[in-house]
């Protein structure tokens, strides 16, 4: 699911022109942008009016001009997309139609239709839509109310308002002094620091958690079975010890307010890198994500022939691919704002043919490792773009660093010019170090102007320096990578 989803069929159009505006720069050929979007120049005017007289009531700069030939974007430096996103968002009767889901205890019909200003077989078709869009959550609105699982729910409007700015949110979402002094007695009774990042991100959880509470929550038979596999866990007895403290009443029957906290803060990236490493030390092997973890982890590092890392280097892999990994265990469903199409093309191209091989064997394995129901191909996506990244960090960790040197002294004419061309040149390469030589630093390779050099690994660049000596410097510095990872296997 995309965000622009929640929008009207205009204001997906007005977000998708955007949305080319800005990848453009600001400036696109009419006739270019009404081909992108596939409809007509008299089509085209009229969402460009529309989008106009939408920017000016944003309260900032915000003009589309049109010269002979061009689109052109004129905007505020304090305005993005995403914040034009959110007042779009805002205005969406499926996204107020499921805000009033949440904050509303039992509404009717009547005060649904009342409060979104529409009538009542507009409000059963926007039902209808939002139902299409929810299926990948695995929940759906009936009876006026969300069904399914509540893991699923709150994960749902957790990805729903976690795209918006704190200030955007609803209060009970936002940093009050009641919700700081909670974070700082969660901080306390699990020895943690939280990040302010970690700490919006938990009380928009926390929100929507206590708004849920105040009516009839959702299935939790799933959460149960989570229960019975977790309570033995250093992490869960901890959260457990402190909402029986904080949180449960005597009405609580099920107690399962800490699988469900549990589940959120291990798959967020809520914890520090130190702290999560701290409690998964501790933690159960059997674990069907820690066995996923473990399996990819493992078949990441037999990729670079390697048995283990070093203690940071551990930590940081383990980290990255375990809330990776948690959150495609625990909850199904994906919001996003770009589609994943176009992130997975972009990481790709970033990707050598065999570590996108190695890629589609990992999306393998997960979809057999953890054998949960109707798994999206969304959710899918989004499991082989986190393995992605992390294979980029792990090319970033294992990559060859090489020295370069450069003594362009023997010809002071040219020193200086021959200098900036090599600099301006190579400064693109990746995992280089390129300075000027001194005798008593070692290196990979030397760049000198001095015919003859008789020193070792040198490379002879002229006064004449030219696209063939920088081709053949290239191949050089590739070859001596090759060369230190062969060492390294």
């Amino acid at each position: 699911m995309r965000y622009e989803e929640l929008l009207e069929k205009k204001e997906q159009i007005q977000v998708e022109i955007l949305s080319i505006l800005f990848q453009e720069k600001g400036r696109i050929p009419f006739q270019k942008l009404a081909a992108q979007i596939d409809v007509s120049r008299p089509s085209l005017d009229t969402y460009l009016s529309e989008l106009q007289d939408f920017g000016a009531s944003l309260g900032k700069k915000f003009n589309l001009v049109r010269d002979q030939t061009d689109v052109i974007l004129e905007m505020d430096e304090h305005l993005n997309f995403d914040l034009i996103l959110v007042y779009l968002l805002k205005q969406s009767i499926k996204f107020n139609l499921l805000r009033l889901l949440l904050e509303e205890r039992n509404p009717s019909i009547l005060e649904l239709s009342m409060k979104l200003l529409i009538s009542e077989s507009t409000l059963f078709r926007k039902i209808k839509e939002c139902n299409q869009l929810l299926k990948e959550f695995h929940i759906k609105i009936k009876n006026i109310q969300l069904i399914g699982q509540e893991e699923q729910i709150r994960y749902f409007y957790f990805m729903l308002y976690s795209h918006l700015p704190q200030k955007e949110r609803p209060q009970n979402q936002q940093i009050t002094e009641k919700n700081r002094k909670f974070i700082q007695r969660l901080e306390e009774s699990l020895r943690v620091h939280l990040s302010i990042s970690s700490q919006e991100k938990m009380m928009c959880w926390k929100g929507i958690s206590d708004a849920r509470r105040k009516g009839e929550i959702g299935a939790v038979d799933a959460m149960l079975l989570q229960k019975s596999m977790y309570q033995n866990d250093h992490l869960y007895q901890l959260l457990d010890s402190f909402f029986y403290q904080e949180v449960y009443t005597k009405s609580d029957k099920e107690h399962c307010e800490t699988i469900l906290f549990y589940s959120f803060l291990v798959s967020f990236f809520i914890l520090n890198k130190d702290d999560y490493y701290r409690f998964d030390i501790l933690r159960s092997k059997k674990m069907p994500a820690i066995l996923l973890n473990i399996t990819i982890r493992e078949k990441m590092l037999n990729y670079y022939h390697l048995n283990r890392l070093d203690i940071e280097e551990e930590k940081t892999i383990e980290y990255q691919l375990s809330q990776i990994n948690n959150k495609y265990y625990f909850f199904s469903g994906v919001i996003n704002h770009i589609k994943q199409a176009q992130l997975l093309t972009i990481q790709k191209s970033q990707l050598k043919p065999t570590l996108i091989n190695l890629l589609t064997q990992l999306r393998k394995s997960a979809s057999e490792s953890i054998e949960k129901k109707q798994k999206s191909e969304s959710a899918l996506d989004e499991l082989t773009f986190g393995y992605g990244n992390v294979l980029l960090l792990l090319e970033v960790l294992f990559a060859p660093n090489i020295i370069i040197l450069y003594d362009l002294s023997s010809n002071p004419v040219y020193q200086i010019p021959l200098e900036q061309f090599l600099v301006n040149h190579l400064r693109g390469i990746e995992n280089i170090a390129l300075n000027q030589y001194r005798k008593e630093k070692s290196y990979d390779l030397l760049i000198t102007s001095k015919r003859d050099d008789q020193r070792k690994k040198a490379y002879y660049l002229s006064e004449y320096a030219s696209a063939y000596d920088l081709d053949i410097i290239t191949k050089k510095i590739e070859q001596l990578k090759q060369e230190k990872v062969n060492l390294r296997l």
